[in-house]
């Protein structure tokens, strides 16, 4: 924790990873604080591995609750700030190790499924330190996340509605809040976002509308037909 504190500057995390920097590497503590630092970072491989291979489908809830609140407690002391995260994700040579890979985000995203409570508020709270955009979720991976969202919220399983209405909330904490993307319609009426960067309040406005409409359109849908109620309507 301390070598990592220490190469949490921009300059000195970049010599990490310049073997050319003579000046560097004739400093003996520098070169010793670097084969720390490397060891740390294999250890947090070991550890993200650890985590991966515990967050199973029909995993213990037992079992999860503890896996979540580790990988929280690891991100969270090692990994505190946005740019130790993207050197973390973009300059460790095993990235795809890393516990911000997208392995892990979509390992959490199906553990969304938990019956328990506290487990899906757990794995949200964990999806929220990953960093915008999300690792590996592009304009086309993000609206795939949307469809699986908007299919989840009209289950009449709690706790598959509660994992869809979490997923809507992190993409729009994620793509709406922080980046600025379009949550619109197409000409199909199918929901999808859309890498348009706007202002913030504008996007929020836009995604909240798109909301509203589909909303319309279900209550719309139940009104013409009563027995649209029993299908595809939890989202109402």
């Amino acid at each position: 924790y301390r070598i990592f504190k220490k190469f949490k500057d921009k300059k000195m995390t970049e010599h990490l990873f310049n073997e050319q920097d003579n000046a560097a590497l004739k400093d003996q503590e520098f070169i010793e604080d670097k084969k720390d630092y490397w060891s740390m970072m294999a250890y947090l491989n070991k550890v993200a591995e650890f985590l991966e291979a515990s967050l199973y489908p029909g995993c213990v809830h037992e079992r999860l609750l503890v896996v979540l609140e580790l990988y929280s407690y690891v991100v969270t002391t090692f990994i505190a700030d946005t740019d130790s995260i993207k050197a973390f994700i973009e300059k460790d040579q095993n990235s795809q190790n890393t516990l911000f890979s997208k392995q892990r985000l979509v390992g959490l995203v199906n553990s969304l499924h938990d019956c328990w409570d506290r487990n899906r508020i757990n794995v949200y709270e964990v999806l929220e330190l990953f960093p915008a955009p999300l690792p590996g979720f592009e304009e086309e991976q993000v609206n795939k996340l949307v469809q699986s969202a908007l299919y989840l919220t009209q289950s009449a399983k709690l706790r598959e509605a509660d994992a869809g209405a979490i997923i809507f909330r992190l993409l729009f904490n994620k793509y709406v809040n922080k980046l600025g993307w379009s949550f619109v319609l197409d000409e199909q009426q199918v929901p999808k976002f859309v890498p348009a960067v706007k202002p913030i309040q504008e996007s929020a406005f836009i995604f909240c509308s798109t909301l509203l409409e589909i909303l319309r359109q279900k209550a719309q849908g139940c009104s013409d037909k009563i027995f649209n109620i029993c299908q595809k309507s939890s989202l109402v």
